[in-house]
């Protein structure tokens, strides 16, 4: 919450057995995701959103 700019972009899910939350603000992108007991978190500036959500994907998150 307290990484919020004035213009962000929020997404999130909860599932049974996973959960995922990425927020993009000021430059930067953040993203947290859970399955079971495994959690991976990145944060980035946002040139590089696309090869974390590729590295994700490809990681199974």
């Amino acid at each position: 919450m307290q990484n919020r700019g004035s213009s962000y972009s929020e997404v999130h899910s909860n599932l049974l057995n996973s959960a995922e939350y990425a927020l993009t603000s000021g430059g930067t992108y953040s993203v947290v995701s859970r399955i079971d007991n495994t959690l991976v978190l990145c944060t980035t500036s946002v040139e590089h959103k696309g090869a974390v959500k590729e590295v994700f994907q490809e990681l199974g998150y």
